[in-house]
């Protein structure tokens, strides 16, 4: 199920010709895959004219919902973007992973990582991007679309999928849109363009770029978007890429696109939208915002706020949490997780003038515990987490009496709430399509008793595509008792998703349904003294609603902020969690500081494409209008969506049954794309063609060929490598005529004409924590370059050689450790010209480190590896005090070291048929956030290293002295840099190896397609 592995072949990434900016931008679309193989997972397919779809056999609604959603909005997405399909879309499930999801432009399929819930919306955002590559195809196919997306901003890539799906919901969009407006610490124009670091600003730049891109479209006429598409097409040919480099002429092809279509460039569009926005919210005073001062808690939603955010603990400032998921009320407390170093400790959040403005430690948590905890008098109530070898939870519930713990159950589920009641243990736990309310017997939980399955009960089951979800809970006390628990029920359909309240009561198993005919999208409920408050959202904001005792809406007040959970307080207190850049600011209060409003019908979170299944003849630019958040929709309007919601099935389904029946998946082949490509020699630049030729649907097959003919060398090189990650264990085999490296003697480099085939086979190990690899190669090893004479006397011929790895790492608070063992055998009993084995140990540590709040960290390795034998290659064993790059050595294009003055000492190679090497380094961030770009390149942090190695390249006679090696030290500046998620890192560094002269280098690296020479 992997999308790739990353492709392997000796050529330099320069494509110094017409491939040459492209090569970061296919790492992203290659190895991104599901990072797991097929295994024991069953699938199934559905297949329409149009569509593909192949998905978990135990996940059945999911795949018809992701057919129906990508069915409906297909016709819509190519009236508006102006493209069609010549062949069906391959899209592929995995409910085991929740890496991002991707469209993948060179395999020309969808990958959604769903845990088993892949949604209407997520569906969409991924099949708008496929749809918006149409217009990048070219004479390379799909695949020839890494030609111009490197030209177009992530802003754009993401905005324009976020505008038309919205799958992070318009009132997360629009509620981030409003605090920066509010705020007024808006994201930079170049830190849009570095969207897929996986960091929290991530979330951010999607909600902005999506409202960024919306505006444009409400703007301008919407009608011209495929125009745009066309334009930057044309702009993005090769033959324009020299235009960009020219200083100060200002052309790039996304902005000429812009430029064509509004009179004005990106930057230029950016800086109208954000003083449009902000005018707007600033405008909407009735909307209270609630933020930290160094005086306190101010609710004035037109002043802006200074840029710093506040630090953990500094006086007069609040602390922002960066979860929100760990908090517990406890009477009028309230609770997280915390750790410090190795101690892991529930603190208790203290206050000042409303606002969180510390922590006091609590009760001391097991280090393997997960938040997911219920904390008595008596006993600690905690979670564990592992995963099996086929990536499905289990989790396992402890009681634990002083220092005593004993385990009371294990489910195959994440468990995400524990509650008590006067005679109950309630938990909330969800799989697949499965989420479900569930009790055991509170007497036979503090007897710690092990429970069975028949002590356990699941009174309130929901399977996708409904859903539940837990908003809170009503208790009594300081001990926190749960008298009633309040869920959501939600139902997607195509014209947006259906709610429904729900309470249940643990005393007398009853479940009541609480009418909620003024609509809104339930987020969290909270219990007071006097009060209860139910957080929602509508289309564009969050607001509170007061109910009485039965339910009913007695008032409203609306928000400027994100509500993120809303907490209990035994007192008149409202504990309130609210998003903020940095994490969630939190908030206690007696009174809401917004204006009273009445209790009014709302709409819910909605998008484009939503509008355009109610309004199914309305042309984008209406429906863009539509969806304007900066526009107040009628009553009226609104009644008639929520009567049509209400009525709509759901989705996935046709009166009921499945809109086509799920079948066995059928194996297809296809070709994926063949590109021109370069690489390197021993004698120079080489020149032919990258290609996989099949590759089947589910991205379980691959057969790639490598082709390229030496201009200086005249040598054919050919590599054809076939894998398959249907098993548990992947299985590969690799055919190949190359050169191979055989060291260096004097002025001659000598390498092998190596021909022959390899097989293999990778596992990963789950019980153990451990990767295994298994590899035969049958090659013969023909002298190429090199002094014949000295050829005479070297071990030359045909060889068999087996090869095991096995590699291990833990994680722990304080770092990691990582360990591997490498061995090639290439015995006499097999061999009539070689004898020997090579064994390869290594250990290495990475250890975080704090100072004066400056993040820094530190690696410490150790390796040795050896050869012995009576008949051996002449390359055995070769040491340098930094690493370069040699051609055909298997080295690869990361962390590649060059001299730039000096004599060569780092980089200078010791021969042996023994090594051994200690390392360390520390790095620390000089500018953590340059968040600059450069041309298409987007400027990181710069790092800066200090190192230390010592080792050395000897032979097995000698039997050196330890104080014998080689000491080299020195210091770097390393440039990180991204390239639409791609890391590329450049910099230029001092040292020496000791008694020798100070020299200077430059180093580079990159993750790439290829993983250059790896073998």
């Amino acid at each position: 199920m992997l999308a790739f592995r990353p492709l392997r072949k000796r050529t330099l990434l320069t494509l110094v010709l017409t491939f040459a900016p492209l090569v970061p931008e296919v790492s992203l679309a290659l190895p991104i895959g599901f990072g797991r193989n097929q295994g024991d997972l069953i699938y199934k397919e559905i297949q329409t004219p149009n569509f593909f779809i192949y998905h978990d056999a135990r996940t059945p609604h999911e795949g018809q919902l992701v057919l129906e959603s990508l069915e409906s909005a297909r016709p819509k997405l190519e009236e508006w973007l102006q493209v069609k399909r010549t062949e069906p879309l391959k899209v592929i499930l995995s409910s085991t992973t929740s890496n991002p999801s991707f469209a993948n432009f060179i395999t020309d399929a969808v990958e959604l990582q769903t845990l088993g819930r892949g949604g209407r919306d997520l569906a969409w955002h991924e099949y708008t991007h496929s749809s918006m590559y149409r217009h990048l195809d070219n004479i390379f196919g799909p695949a020839g679309s890494i030609i111009h997306l490197p030209w177009m901003p992530a802003w754009w890539i993401e905005g324009l999928a976020e505008a038309m799906s919205v799958s992070n919901g318009s009132d997360l969009q629009y509620g981030i849109e409003r605090y920066y407006a509010l705020h007024g610490n808006w994201p930079s124009y170049d830190k849009l363009h570095a969207l897929y670091d996986g960091s929290r600003f991530s979330t951010i730049g999607y909600a902005i770029s999506g409202a960024f891109v919306s505006y444009i479209l409400r703007t301008y006429d919407a009608s011209k978007l495929p125009q745009v598409m066309r334009d930057f097409y044309d702009y993005s040919m090769p033959w324009w890429w020299p235009w960009t480099f020219v200083p100060f002429n200002g052309f790039m092809p996304m902005d000429q696109a812009l430029e064509n279509y509004t009179g004005k460039n990106g930057p230029q569009l950016y800086e109208d939208y954000k003083a449009a926005a902000t005018k707007y919210w600033k405008s909407q005073q009735d909307l209270a915002f609630y933020r930290w001062t160094n005086k306190g808690l101010e609710l004035k939603p037109y002043e802006t706020l200074p840029a710093s955010t506040p630090g953990l603990g500094l006086p007069g400032e609040a602390i922002t949490f960066n979860s929100t998921f760990s908090f517990q009320s406890r009477g009028d407390k309230l609770m997280f997780v915390q750790r410090e170093g190795g101690d892991l400790f529930e603190a208790e959040v203290t206050w000042k003038n409303d606002i969180a403005q510390d922590y006091k430690r609590g009760v001391s948590l097991p280090d393997d515990a997960l938040t997911v905890r219920l904390v008595r008098k008596n006993y600690l109530l905690f979670t564990t987490g592992e995963v099996n070898d086929n990536l499905d939870p289990k989790r396992t519930l402890w009681i634990q009496k002083g220092e005593a713990k004993v385990p009371l159950m294990t489910r195959s589920a994440y468990i995400s709430q524990l509650f008590m009641s006067d005679d109950k243990l309630v938990w909330f736990e969800e799989f697949l399509e499965k989420n479900q309310l569930c009790w055991a017997p509170r007497q036979l939980v503090e007897k710690g008793q092990r429970l069975k399955n028949a002590d356990i009960r699941c009174p309130l089951v929901a399977t996708y595509p409904q859903s539940l979800n837990i908003l809170g809970y009503r208790s009594l006390g300081e001990n926190d008792t749960m008298t009633e628990v309040w869920l959501n029920r939600s139902e997607e359909t195509l014209y947006g998703d259906r709610h429904q309240i729900l309470r249940w009561s643990p005393e007398d198993g009853r479940l009541r349904d609480l009418p909620q005919n003024l609509r809104g999208k339930p987020i969290s409920v909270a219990f007071n003294a006097r009060d209860t408050w139910l957080a929602l959202a509508d289309r564009s904001h969050h607001f509170l609603r007061r109910l009485d005792k039965d339910g009913r809406c007695v008032e409203e007040r609306d928000l400027a902020n994100i509500v993120t959970s809303l907490h209990n307080s035994t007192s008149d207190l409202l504990m309130m969690a609210l998003w903020q850049e940095s994490g969630a600011l939190l908030v206690k209060t007696n009174h809401i500081d917004a204006p009273v409003k009445p209790c009014r019908l709302h709409d819910e979170p909605t998008s484009p494409l939503i509008r355009a299944m109610h309004d199914t003849q309305k042309p984008l630019k209406e429906l863009m209008a539509q969806a304007d958040p900066w526009q107040n929709r009628a009553e009226a309007s609104i009644a008639d969506d929520q009567k049509r919601i209400a009525s709509a099935p759901i989705l996935g389904q046709r009166q009921g049954a499945p809109i086509k029946d799920a079948e066995d998946i059928n194996w297809r082949g296809r070709p994926v794309f063949a590109f021109p490509w370069i690489g390197y020699d021993a004698l120079g630049l080489s020149y032919g063609a990258l290609t996989v030729p099949l590759m089947d649907h589910m991205q379980n097959e691959h057969v790639q060929l490598i082709a390229l003919y030496g201009a200086e060398s005249r040598y054919p090189d050919i590599q054809l490598s076939a894998y398959t990650t249907r098993f548990k264990t992947t299985y590969t085999l690799d055919v190949f005529r190359r050169q191979t490296w055989n060291r260096n003697y004097g002025p001659d480099s000598y390498y092998f004409d190596e021909r022959g085939a390899e097989i293999g086979a990778l596992r990963y190990i789950h019980s153990l924590g451990l990767s295994l690899s298994l590899s035969l190669k049958n090659a013969w090893m023909i002298p190429y370059l090199g002094d014949d004479a000295l050829w005479d006397v070297l071990a030359k011929g045909y060889l068999r050689e087996f090869n095991i790895g096995l590699s291990k790492s833990h994680g722990f608070h304080w770092g990691y450790l990582s360990y591997y063992l490498n061995s090639s055998i290439a015995s006499k009993q097999f061999n009539a010209n070689y004898d020997y084995e090579k064994t390869g140990v290594g250990i290495n540590m990475g250890i975080p480190i704090s100072i004066l709040g400056q993040p820094t960290s530190q690696s410490w390795g150790a390796s040795y590896s050896r050869v012995r034998g009576s008949r051996r290659k002449f390359l055995q064993e070769a040491y340098s005090p930094l690493r370069t790059f040699i051609p055909g050595s298997g080295g690869g294009l990361n962390e590649i070291n060059s001299q730039l003055y000096g004599d060569p000492y780092l980089t200078n190679l010791q021969y042996g048929d023994t090594q051994g090497r200690l390392q360390f380094a520390w790095t620390t961030p000089l500018v953590a956030d340059i968040a600059k770009l450069l041309h298409i390149v987007y400027l990181q942090r710069l790092d800066a290293t200090a190192f230390y190695n010592y080792g050395r390249a000897w032979f097995q006679q000698i039997d050196p002295r330890f104080d014998s090696g080689t000491a080299a030290h020195g210091y770097k500046l390393d440039l990180q840099a991204d390239v639409k998620g791609v890391k590329l890192n450049v910099g230029l560094g001092t040292g020496q190896v000791v008694g020798q002269d100070w020299e200077v280098f430059g180093l580079i690296g990159f993750d790439a397609l290829i993983d250059q020479d790896k073998r």
